[in-house]
């Protein structure tokens, strides 16, 4: 593993080292964690605005796709 240095503003870098030490993670699994909860919020929030943008014909065919999913058997036929 490859270790570098960022410059941070000292109170970020107390916050962060405060933040990793409530939880029991170091500066580097919180910063991560971080980085992945806002790259989760981002991926939500493009999706509503998707499902905002759908139009009832295409919320209709999404819902259909979706429950044949759904309701389909979580086993595969014998034979195939």
């Amino acid at each position: 593993m490859t270790m570098t240095t960022i410059k941070v503003e000292m109170g970020t870098r107390n916050e962060l080292k405060a933040y990793a030490a409530q939880r029991g993670l170091t500066m580097d699994a919180a910063l991560r964690g971080l980085l992945n909860s806002e790259r989760r919020r981002r991926m939500l929030e493009e999706l509503r605005d998707a499902r905002r943008r759908m139009t009832a014909e295409q919320w209709e065919a999404y819902d259909a796709e979706a429950s044949e999913w759904l309701d389909a058997p979580l086993e595969t036929p014998r034979g195939h």
